[in-house]
């Protein structure tokens, strides 16, 4: 991935996401030794100050470590970093499942916990397809996982869809449409619940 002025860009925000990809997609391995600043600056055609902004921020994700007099390392554990993104939900209708979302985060949060990631949690109102592909453009994060108050749109797919990028929809899907969702099977449940109470003996099943 180049890096440019004519991208608009801060190039030290293009180094970093180049740098990123690289580790990301194992082409920097593991505890490998980064090339070193002035090397960094050759193959990038950037200045110095780029370099040691762009690996400031990557030694903040976690993703590399610098060690004074021997160099910079890619960290030998990369954790993953995961994005729920939660769409609509107004505040009266944020209290009314107040049960619901603190299940929710709390599954998420126990799970990537186990697995070394980091989860983080947003609300989005508006221009949600936007602010999808401004995140998947960024490299911010390397998975997300989709709640919606109202209908699946195209636009929320598309940017996960084009850039073949991890994503799982919570309780949402198109009928006839293959995509990566988790939903309730409310029939099955409700008929389980339902046999049950009747096999403890109770009759008028509300």
């Amino acid at each position: 991935m180049p890096v440019t002025h004519l991208s608009g860009k801060p190039l030290y925000e293009q180094l970093r996401q180049t740098l990123r990809r690289e580790i990301l997609e194992g082409e920097l391995e593991p505890g490998a030794l980064m090339p070193s600043e002035r090397q960094l600056c050759e193959q990038y055609d950037v200045s110095s100050t780029t370099v040691r902004r762009a690996l400031h921020e990557l030694v903040k994700e976690g993703l590399v470590r610098r060690r004074a007099g021997l160099g910079t390392f890619v960290s030998p554990k990369i954790r993953r970093r995961i994005l729920l993104i939660i769409v609509g939900f107004d505040k009266p209708a944020w209290r009314e499942r107040s049960y619901f979302f603190s299940d929710l985060i709390a599954g998420i949060a126990a799970a990537t916990w186990e697995s070394g990631a980091i989860f983080s949690v947003v609300h989005v109102d508006d221009n949600v397809g936007t602010f999808i592909s401004s995140m998947i453009e960024e490299m911010a994060f390397d998975g997300f996982l989709l709640r919606l108050e109202g209908d699946l749109m195209d636009e929320y797919l598309s940017p996960f869809l084009e850039n073949r990028f991890p994503y799982v929809v919570i309780k949402r899907y198109t009928p006839g449409r293959s995509i990566n969702c988790v939903i309730v099977d409310d029939v099955q449940v409700a008929l389980k619940a339902t046999e049950h109470l009747i096999s403890l003996g109770h009759r008028r099943v509300g």
